[in-house]
């Protein structure tokens, strides 16, 4: 019950202070009136204010254009926003919309609002230029009429000061306007590339001569000021209302952020050294790079590949694949593949697919281990590019190495043969050994047929073991005789033996 009743009362002071429902006995009726809706909100009438750079400037306040040269060609303009606070629509109902009056009414020149109705919580603008005629405190009064019941007639107060004739520089581009420390971007070039020339605008606004102090009229200064090319005005005197231009263009050499200044100097008395910042942003030129693998292995600033290991003479070893890459932005080109070294001739790679390679492309070629000879080979592959380095010339060497296989071993025993003369002056052995089957020793030639002799040691019996060096794999056949000093030919061969070395 108290929590109902609580409620209760809730519901009837809402009811009591918004609806004004009656003091007794209305509970209930002031319910039911405070569900159905109650009255409609009041909508507030219009409302003008008037504002110049965020500040307000209530009817009867003073806008002060300060000091303008006297008799300039185009004077100081100041940008006025008239408001409706109000919900209703405040229509402006003067004729013109903006009126002006007061004995130097014309040194102000009013660019009347676009229209004449400002929708509620809208905004309208509207332009005021002063032009001195002559020298001294210059006033006037501006007016506008509206269905602003609080203020139906807004006026405004203008003052500002003639300064006398005198020269006055005002730089454009376009409709727009830069004053002094204005930055100017010159947006996004590449590298080594020119960007489009950009034109501005000279105008003496003054009642004198403009003259320029410099030659050439515009200096520039800063860091990075030669990548901003000035194409010079002309620097002769610069008669009021006239103008020439000048152009600024963005060549940048090296990527990165650039800035500059340029400086004219001349006899405008507000501004006799006019600055203007100049920013710009170099994006890095496209090139092509090279990147350089084996077995996944990244070899682009050079180094050793895995030995070739142990090949026989006149084998061939298994081949290595070496890719190329181009993981640059535009076709690498110029690419050659070369081996260099005492044994360049004991490695041999294949040709190349192509000697150039389109972005995000690749190529592959082989390289073998081709020992003619025994023992350790070493040599160089060197890769180079005319532009795979960022766009300069690239170069690339790799180790290779490999052994030729210095022979094998074999063990060869055999009987004591019977003649005597084998272990004596002049006797002994005979092992004989070929990859032809059937061979004759006495066709010994040292490339296919080879002897090797075991000597009587002089006492007791000439062995009957040689161990033989064989230069390839492959099956090998051997035979034994044996010779005396009285029988230098030797007596007939024993039966042919098959030995089989491994690769």
């Amino acid at each position: 019950m108290i929590l109902k009743y609580g409620r209760l009362l809730s519901v009837v002071a809402v009811c009591f202070f918004a609806l004004h429902c009656p003091p007794s006995g209305g509970g209930n009726n002031g319910l039911a009136f405070l569900f159905l809706g109650g009255e409609p909100p009041v909508r507030q009438a219009p409302s003008m204010r008037v504002t110049y750079e965020g500040s307000d400037y209530g009817s009867g306040t003073t806008l002060d254009f300060g000091s303008e040269i006297t008799n300039a060609s185009s004077g100081k303009t100041y940008t006025v926003t008239i408001h409706n606070d109000g919900d209703e629509s405040l229509e402006l109902t003067g004729t013109p919309i903006v009126d002006k009056s007061g004995s130097n009414s014309s040194d102000y020149t009013i660019s009347q609002p676009s229209g004449t109705t400002i929708s509620g919580g809208g905004t309208v603008s509207f332009t005021i230029t002063f032009v001195p005629g002559a020298d001294g405190t210059r006033t006037a009064t501006i007016e506008i009429d509206s269905n602003d019941n609080g203020t139906p007639t807004y006026e405004l107060n203008l003052t500002g000061e003639g300064s006398g004739a005198a020269p006055r520089m005002a730089i454009t581009e376009g409709s727009t306007s830069f004053s002094h420390n204005s930055e100017i971007n010159m947006g996004s070039v590449q590298e080594n590339d020119s960007g489009s020339a950009r034109t501005f605008t000279i105008t003496n606004t003054g009642s004198q001569n403009l003259t320029f102090t410099n030659s050439p009229a515009i200096s520039k200064a800063g860091t990075n000021h030669t990548e901003f090319t000035i194409g010079q005005p002309s620097n002769a005197n610069l008669t009021p209302g006239n103008s020439r231009t000048f152009t600024i263009t963005f060549e940048p050499t090296v990527d990165g952020s650039k800035t500059a200044t340029l400086t004219i100097e001349t006899n405008d008395p507000d501004y006799p050294a006019f600055d203007l910042d100049l920013v710009g942003t170099s994006t890095p030129e496209p090139q092509p790079m090279i990147q350089i693998e084996h077995n996944s292995v990244d070899y682009t600033s050079g180094g050793s590949i895995p030995t070739f290991g142990t090949v026989w003479p006149d084998d061939v070893s298994s081949s290595k694949t070496i890719t190329v890459r181009n993981i640059g932005t535009v076709t690498l080109t110029g690419l050659d593949v070369s081996i260099s070294g005492t044994d360049a001739s004991q490695f041999v790679r294949t040709a190349l697919p192509a000697t150039t390679i389109a972005p995000g492309g690749s190529i592959t070629f082989n390289v073998t281990f081709e020992p003619d000879t025994i023992g350790s080979k070493t040599a160089t592959l060197d890769i180079d590019s005319d532009d795979g380095d960022d766009g300069s010339a690239s170069s690339v060497s790799l180790n290779l190495s490999g052994t030729g296989h210095s022979g094998k071993d074999i063990l060869v025993e055999w009987d004591q043969a019977k003649e005597q003369g084998v272990s004596d002056t002049g006797g002994g052995y005979a092992v004989c050994y070929s990859q032809t089957s059937g061979f004759n020793p006495a066709d010994v030639d040292g490339s296919t047929i080879f002897c090797d002799l075991v000597s009587w040691p002089g006492s007791g019996d000439t062995s009957t073991s040689k161990v033989i060096t064989v230069n390839y794999h492959g099956t090998w056949y051997i035979k034994v005789y044996a010779f005396a000093g009285f029988n230098t030919d030797g007596g007939p061969p024993s039966a042919q033996q098959t030995v089989v070395v491994p690769q």
